[in-house]
């Protein structure tokens, strides 16, 4: 074997600084400014990202469902509301349930968060999943969260067993002409929610009870949120989207379910809401 005089950097000292700077960057652990709300540690931050004109920017998603303070009773209130506290998560937190859909949407808008639509969901749900595989995921004071309080919050989500957990994901279906629309709350720059309706893109279109691949939807739902047409088979159930029906997730002793044909009148003491904050 014959060692290779050729330097592993220009000779010219031009450049080199460039490349002093890059090396440092890709090996320097970002620093993290703490969130400017309370309780931020119980936040999970989720960087922004593009999906074509779809968007969001760097977020605090709550690792919590949402539950009562005296702000969201005031808030609930003003919305003709009376709200509680009524299921909780394995880690003892109490969560509010008991609303309907649209209840839950304006509850989560009324206290200036930004509910989960199903794009938001999966891109929480694979920051979990990557830092359960080891992954550096933050909380909002800019700790590393450990795996074992990921793989709990993975496993109140997902985990088939017993009690029934669930929550209402922003997204709602309806026809237009011979096909199917979503609503949905965009992010805007200034950081204000807007309505927004689009065509239904590509998605798998018929029920699969068991079900699809919980990873490969994650890894390749559409811009929408939504597994596509070819998403592998797996023990997650799908119910796909019908018009006048909305969106959610949930999981008891029989199941884990991802279903856009849910009764938006629908209401449970153990189906909450998650929230997320614009990250300061």
């Amino acid at each position: 074997m014959t060692h290779d005089p050729r330097p592993i950097a220009p000779m010219n000292p031009e450049g080199l600084d460039d490349i002093a700077k890059a090396l440092l960057e890709a090996y320097t652990p970002k620093t993290i400014t703490p969130a400017d709300i309370p309780n931020p540690e119980s936040y999970l931050i989720l960087e922004g990202k593009q999906y074509g004109t779809y968007s969001y920017p760097d977020l605090l998603v709550s690792m919590h469902r949402l539950g009562f303070t005296d702000e969201a009773g005031r808030v609930a209130q003003k919305l003709g509301l009376s709200v509680q506290n009524t299921a909780q998560e394995q880690n003892g937190v109490h969560y509010i349930g008991n609303v309907q859909h649209k209840q839950a949407i304006d509850l989560v808008k009324g206290l200036n968060f930004i509910p989960l639509t199903p794009r938001l969901y999966v891109d929480f749900l694979k920051e979990v999943s990557s830092g359960i595989d080891g992954m550096a995921v933050y909380d909002g004071l800019g700790n590393q969260i450990p795996i074992e309080k990921l793989l709990a919050l993975w496993n109140e989500i997902a985990e088939v067993r017993s009690p029934y957990r669930g929550e209402w994901l922003d997204a709602s279906f309806s026809r237009n002409g011979s096909g199917l629309q979503i609503v949905y709350h965009q992010i805007l720059p200034d950081g204000s929610l807007k309505e927004v309706t689009a065509p239904l893109e590509n998605c798998l279109m018929k029920d699969k009870q068991p079900g699809i691949d919980l990873h490969d939807w994650l890894n390749r739902a559409n811009t929408q949120g939504l597994p596509p047409g070819d998403v592998k088979h797996g023990e997650l159930d799908y119910w796909y989207p019908i018009s006048e029906k909305v969106a959610g997730f949930g999981a008891d002793s029989d199941e884990a379910v991802l279903c856009c044909f849910e009764d938006p009148g629908y209401s449970n003491a153990s189906l909450g809401v998650r929230a997320a904050k614009i990250k300061a």
